[in-house]
């Protein structure tokens, strides 16, 4: 869909007149850009970076309800997550995979097992369907071996999901994209252009890989849309002073599997001040987060992109082995970290851990910012602003009752040899792209890279197909080997510059200017602080 040269032309269809321009290629933006294009509106999104490259890459990889924020009273944002974890597992069963949350009570936590149990069971009467329950004490030690049983009281487990992030902005853009949406990376809006009366009425735009020629270009549409997420005040900028975002940084640390070997997730709360923690399994990885942090401008500037703090390690170190004391887990056993940004509506709330999930749309001359939410919450999103913007433009169709992600239709070719959870799993990673893959993929390259379940197959088609300009792109998005094995896949550099060469162009000078950017990338705000 997205192959070489594919940008090129992207830009040269940019000349026309749109009924929809989205600035912001995460989630949220991902989302409004497929519905509206499939209610047959003329749209076009812009990302400034990568698709995907900021909050949408770097969330928890959960899709849940948010059973910390029934303790802080958020009941209408707990239930509309609920209900969307149960459409996203039914939408996209692929790609969106329920998981098992095991939660144990300990002596010293500031809430009983009643009020836990209360609060599950308001979960699953959101989500209609009773999915929790407790561990009777001899299995206890069956279920959870590692599991501390000092001053353990009880242990609750209730269900929830888990979601390849990127995967699913690359997944959503693709089928806007089919419906006849047009999407361009690496261009940045410059400004906002305004018409006599001051509404905003189109941007220009400068093409971030013009090689110094400095490419601009100004575009016009019916209604432009701010989904830029943590960064939506840059843009309102034009407008007011006033900001209406308040970033908080949330951290995590991913460990091989066999450093801690879980099956399923862990709900947690930290001994130090309470809040909730978790350990989920991810891709043969274990994840341990998540922090709850305001983050400064200075750190935006010191970095290229959020990193994790040493006092963030030591606070995630601290909680996982309260609770895991056996396994002793230090910082030489951690593979990788992350760190994203959250965009919050700014309450005043003075804890962090207490700021509403909720998300607000706010119209400036013709201008809407979609604010806060969360990845669970994407599609309603979606539906509200576009619900709101509704008068601006005519809709041509009326949305659709979404349905099930049909079952993968495909022809085997009789040099591959897969499992059906392998074609599973490929059909929600690639849609009605799985076909082509199956046909243009080598036997040879269907063995998994390091421990991980990404194949070397994988790792082609995206360079062919998936819109790659730089090798961050490929190695911690379409693909997440640079968080999933060690020191970042350095040990398969030849490997994969001999995929990238052959599929991209990329000349050895190339090549070694990426690298070399990928890695300090890497070392700066993908692993451990220096």
């Amino acid at each position: 869909m997205w192959n070489r040269g594919w940008r090129e032309l992207a830009w040269d269809q940019l000349d026309q007149k749109w009924d929809m321009i989205i600035i912001g290629g995460g989630i949220t933006g991902a989302g409004i850009f497929r519905l509206a294009s499939q209610l047959g509106l003329k749209v076009l999104l812009i990302e400034k970076h990568d698709f995907a490259y900021g909050t949408s890459s770097k969330s928890s990889k959960l899709v849940h309800g948010g059973l910390r924020y029934l303790k802080n009273y958020q009941f209408k944002v707990t239930y509309e997550s609920v209900q969307e974890r149960q459409r996203l597992l039914k939408i996209d069963p692929n790609l969106v995979l329920p998981l098992v949350f095991v939660l144990p009570v300990y002596k010293y936590y500031d809430i009983p097992t009643w009020k836990f149990e209360l609060a599950l069971a308001i979960y699953d009467f959101f989500g209609r369907k009773r999915a929790h329950g407790k561990f009777a004490n001899q299995d206890i030690e069956k279920c959870c071996p590692q599991l501390n049983k000092t001053d353990l009281t009880d242990v609750l487990f209730y269900h929830d999901a888990v979601v390849d992030d990127a995967r699913l902005v690359l997944c959503t853009l693709r089928k806007g994209v089919e419906n006849g949406g047009l999407v361009i990376n690496y261009a940045y809006v410059q400004k906002l252009i305004s018409n006599r009366k001051g509404k905003v009425i189109g941007v220009l735009i400068n093409d971030q890989e013009s090689l110094g020629k400095n490419r601009y270009k100004e575009i016009f549409g019916s209604v432009i849309i701010n989904a830029t997420g943590p960064w939506s005040d840059d843009l309102r900028k034009h407008f007011t002073n006033q900001k209406i975002i308040r970033k908080l940084r949330g951290s995590h640390l991913i460990f091989p599997k066999n450093k801690l070997p879980i099956e399923q997730a862990y709900l947690l709360n930290h001994p130090s001040d309470g809040r909730s923690i978790f350990a989920i399994p991810w891709e043969n990885t274990t994840i341990i987060g998540t922090t709850d942090l305001d983050h400064p401008e200075e750190y935006e500037r010191l970095k290229p992109e959020p990193f994790i703090t040493i006092e963030e390690v030591d606070y995630l170190l601290t909680g996982i082995n309260t609770v895991f004391p056996q396994i002793k887990l230090s910082e030489k056993d951690i593979l990788s970290t992350f760190s994203g940004l959250r965009p919050i509506v700014n309450s005043g709330s003075v804890d962090p851990s207490k700021a509403s999930r909720a998300h607000k749309i706010i119209a400036e001359h013709g201008f809407y910012t979609i604010a806060g939410g969360k990845l669970t919450t994407y599609l309603r999103m979606a539906e509200d602003l576009v619900k709101r913007v509704s008068h601006e433009v005519s809709l041509p169709h009326k949305a659709k009752k979404q349905i099930c992600t049909e079952k993968p239709t495909y022809q085997l070719p009789s040099k591959l040899n897969i499992s059906k959870d392998e074609i599973m799993r490929l059909s929600g990673r690639l849609g009605n792209d799985l076909q082509a893959f199956l046909s243009h993929s080598k036997p040879e390259e269907f063995s998994k890279i390091d421990n991980t379940n990404t194949t070397w197959a994988e790792l082609r088609w995206s360079a062919l197909e998936e819109g790659i300009l730089h090798l961050d792109d490929l190695l911690l998005r379409r693909t997440h080997i640079g968080l999933l094995c060690e020191n970042g896949a350095k040990k398969y550099q030849k490997r994969i510059q001999t995929i990238i060469q052959a599929e991209l162009g990329w000349d050895n000078f190339k090549w070694k200017e990426e690298w070399k950017k990928y890695i300090m990338l890497w070392n700066q705000c993908y692993y451990l602080p220096s």
